[in-house]
């Protein structure tokens, strides 16, 4: 299946490139940039990094105000909060987190009806530490695509894990595991994701990239 996907994100990649020559090269260059800057949030990625990339979100989010940015913004807040954590700056700490989710949040709350939105928010909260309090919105968030009728099946293995994940942070453990269990018995996609366990977070898989981030930035252009 991962070939498959992997194929599959080739060609949308190939197509979204061509199109783009055709309007012109300049701005599909632009569009690939911010889908490799997007993809580059996350715990690996340094202060600096992270500071340059709020940087420019914030001056995105003023100047074209897509919500796409505004989610990603909120993830790169969320890491760098993370950093301030680590660094015993616990006020700034404090500031970058509550910012983090107020834009994540506002983003999901105001476009209610957009189940790719839905899929980032828990795609953040379904992993951050349980003292966070993000757990209970994960799982509610994991339940709503799990039983709505426009999510990619390709997409359900990942929720479900992502459902275990919150489960698990809201120590409903039983439940969890029962969750883990049935992704790990889902082939080798499933056992792959599983592994991650309750400690680690699963790189962006292609049919995420596919599905999900692309859509979503090729809407705002």
């Amino acid at each position: 299946m991962f070939k498959i996907i992997k194929i599959k994100f080739l060609i949308v990649m190939f197509i979204i490139l061509f199109y783009y020559s055709l309007e012109g090269k300049a701005e599909s260059d632009i569009i690939n940039n911010r889908i490799n800057m997007f993809l580059s949030i996350d715990d690996k990625a340094s202060a600096n990094n992270l500071i340059e990339i709020i940087k420019v979100l914030n001056s995105d989010i003023i100047n074209k105000d897509r919500v796409v940015d505004k989610v990603f913004y909120g993830y790169a807040n969320v890491f760098m909060a993370d950093i301030y954590n680590k660094n015993k700056s616990y006020s700034k700490a404090a500031e970058t987190i509550k910012r983090a989710f107020f834009y994540i949040d506002e983003s999901v709350e105001s476009n209610k009806n957009k189940w790719t939105l839905i899929y980032l928010r828990l795609r953040m909260d379904a992993f951050v530490p349980s003292y966070l309090g993000r757990c209970n919105i994960a799982v509610e968030d994991s339940e709503k695509l799990l039983s709505s009728k426009d999510i990619n099946p390709n997409l359900f293995i990942m929720i479900e894990y992502m459902y275990a994940r919150a489960l698990y942070s809201c120590k409903e453990y039983s439940k969890s595991k029962t969750i883990m269990n049935k992704v790990i018995k889902e082939g080798e996609i499933g056992k792959e994701i599983a592994s991650y366990g309750y400690d680690r977070v699963p790189p962006w898989l292609n049919v995420e990239k596919i599905l999900i981030i692309m859509p979503l930035m090729l809407e705002g252009y």
